[in-house]
């Protein structure tokens, strides 16, 4: 028996690997219950997922990070307010380098304009990115749940969750698979 919180990688002599989260027995895995995957014959791995399902707002719900979850995470630190320096705006190519120079309430004042930023605060220099409706990242893409400007994301999001609400915590929501 799997454990319920469990996400199991599970060899079998057939040469494929299963995916299951949930409970399952070892003849649902025997017998093909579960969509095969090829694999490499020396793997078995098992990740413990968190059994709750974290309240962003409450970072007490957060759970202990480890970077296998982010696989299996809907994205819920992409929903927390995510605040900029103008060199991550540069990187983003939201803000050109030549504009690090001018003064930055014109800048915010642009980004304001076109929906890229919700708030600046003058004294820190410091942008806070707009969000969605739904309170996501702007570029979150919705489907997939993955980052847009991933390799250009802002230090911000590079260094969460080390550095953050919580440190060494995430906002962990379990993906609805489908």
């Amino acid at each position: 028996m799997v454990h319920e919180d469990a996400i199991l990688l599970h060899c079998v002599v057939s040469g494929f690997v299963f995916f299951e989260g949930g409970k399952s027995s070892h003849s649902d895995w025997t017998y093909g219950k579960y969509r095969p995957f090829f694999f490499k014959p020396e793997c078995f791995l098992m990740i413990q997922l968190p059994a709750m399902q974290a309240d962003v707002d409450n970072t007490a719900t957060w759970a202990k990070y480890s970077k296998n979850l982010c696989e299996h995470c809907a994205a819920s630190c992409c929903s927390l307010p995510v605040e900029v320096k103008p060199s991550d705006l540069v990187r983003m190519e939201l803000m050109d380098e030549f504009e690090l120079q001018a003064e930055l309430k014109q800048v915010a004042r642009r980004l304001m304009k076109l929906h890229m930023i919700d708030h600046f605060h003058s004294k820190s220099e410091t942008f806070t990115l707009a969000r969605m409706a739904n309170g996501d990242c702007i570029f979150l893409e919705r489907r997939t749940r993955r980052c847009t400007i991933y390799s250009q994301r802002p230090e911000t999001c590079r260094n969460h969750p080390l550095v953050g609400p919580r440190s060494g915590y995430c906002a962990f929501k379990r993906k609805v698979l489908g």
